[in-house]
C-alpha cells in the first residue's frame, strides 16, 4: 500500500467522524433544554489522572499506561461544544516487560469532537521477552515462532520516540463513533548496519527513522447502565517497511472484531472515577504471519483492560 494511500484512506476516515461530531453537537445544543441541567462547571485550574493497564493475547503482551496531566480550561461556557475544552501538559510514561517510555505530554482539546496532542519519549529496552528485535531487511521473519527460535538479534538497546495524536469522537442518543489517529517517529539504536525493528506495541515491522500510522475506529451503543458494545476496526501501516517475503507484505496490517466495556459509575471530579472493564476481540484481515502463515486466521487478537480516571486537584471558577 503506497503513502498516499494509506494517508488518503485514514483522513477520509477522519472526516467522516469529524463531520458526524460537527453534525451531532449542533443537534446537542439546539435540544440543551429538553435533555435537562446543562453539563458540570469544570474549574479553570486541575491536576487529573489515567491509568490503562492492558493484557494482551495474539501477540503476548503486558502494559500500563499513566497519565497525569495539568488542564487550563479554555473556555467558559456550558453548551457541549465548548464546556470541556482545555490545553494540557502532562508527564505520560509506558511500562510493560519489554520497555519503559518516559515522557511528556502537550494536548489541546479546542471544542468537545476534538484533541490534538504531542508527546516525546525515551525509551529503554530491556533486551528481556525476546525485545528489542533488529533486522536487516523488511522481509526478515518476525513471526512468533521466528522470535522464539532467535530469529534477529535481541538487544538492549535506547531510543527516542514523538507521538501525535488525533481524536475525534461523534455521538447521536446511544450511538458513538471515535477516530483516534496515531502518528510515530522513532530513532533507536540498532544493531550493525540494521534499519528494521519488530515493534511489539504496534505488532509491525518498523523501518527505523520513518513514520508508523495506526488508526482505531469504533462505532458503540452506549447503555444507561454502564455498558457498552460495538464494533472496532485497527489499520496500522509502518513507511517504508513492506517487505516482499514469501508470506506476503509485512505492512499494513488490518483487525476488525467486537469491543464491550462496563463502567461500574460516573462521579464527576472525583479523585477515583470511571473504573471501566474492557474487552476487546479483533480478528486480523490482514497480517503477514496472523492469517494462516504462522498463527491460523480464527486465533482472534485479545485486550483485556482495566481503566480508571480522576480529579487530585482544582481550583479556580
Amino acid at each position: 500500500m503506497s503513502m498516499t494511500g494509506t494517508c488518503g484512506g485514514l483522513a477520509r476516515r477522519g472526516v467522516v467522524v469529524a463531520v458526524l461530531s460537527a453534525l451531532a453537537l449542533a443537534s446537542w445544543d439546539a435540544r440543551a433544554e429538553e435533555q435537562g441541567p446543562p453539563p458540570l462547571r469544570l474549574p479553570e485550574h486541575r491536576v487529573v489522572y489515567g491509568n490503562l493497564l492492558v493484557l494482551r493475547y495474539n501477540p503476548l503482551g503486558v502494559e500500563d499506561r499513566i497519565e497525569l496531566e495539568y488542564r487550563y480550561r479554555l473556555m467558559h461556557s456550558d453548551a457541549l461544544l465548548w464546556n470541556d475544552t482545555y490545553v494540557s501538559l502532562g508527564l505520560t510514561p509506558t511500562v510493560n516487560a519489554a520497555l519503559t517510555r518516559l515522557g511528556a505530554t502537550l494536548a489541546i482539546k479546542p471544542f468537545a469532537i476534538a484533541t490534538l496532542s504531542a508527546g516525546y519519549y525515551y525509551v529503554v529496552w530491556y533486551g528481556a521477552f525476546g525485545h528489542l528485535r533488529s533486522f536487516e531487511s523488511p522481509d526478515a521473519d518476525y513471526s512468533d515462532s521466528a522470535i522464539d527460535r532467535g530469529s534477529g538479534q535481541a538487544i538492549a538497546t535506547t531510543g527516542h520516540e514523538l507521538q501525535l495524536r488525533l481524536s475525534l469522537v461523534a455521538k447521536v442518543g446511544p450511538v458513538a463513533l471515535s477516530n483516534n489517529l496515531e502518528a510515530y517517529f522513532a530513532d533507536m539504536r540498532l544493531k550493525g548496519g540494521d534499519h528494521y525493528y519488530y515493534q511489539p506495541r504496534l505488532d509491525l515491522l518498523a523501518h527505523d527513522l520513518h513514520w508508523i500510522l495506526s488508526n482505531d475506529t469504533d462505532l458503540v451503543y452506549v447503555t444507561k447502565f454502564g455498558l457498552v458494545a460495538g464494533l472496532r476496526n485497527t489499520v496500522s501501516h509502518a513507511f517504508d517497511a513492506a517487505g516482499s517475503g514469501a508470506g506476503g507484505e509485512s505492512t499494513p496490517t488490518d483487525r476488525l472484531g467486537p469491543l464491550l466495556a462496563y463502567v461500574f459509575f460516573d462521579r464527576p471530579r472525583s479523585a477515583f472515577n470511571k473504573p471501566t472493564l474492557l474487552l476487546v476481540t479483533g480478528f486480523w484481515l490482514k497480517h503477514r504471519f496472523r492469517t494462516g502463515e504462522d498463527v491460523h486466521q480464527g486465533v482472534p487478537y485479545l485486550v483485556l483492560a482495566f481503566k480508571c480516571e480522576g480529579e487530585l486537584w482544582g481550583s479556580g471558577k
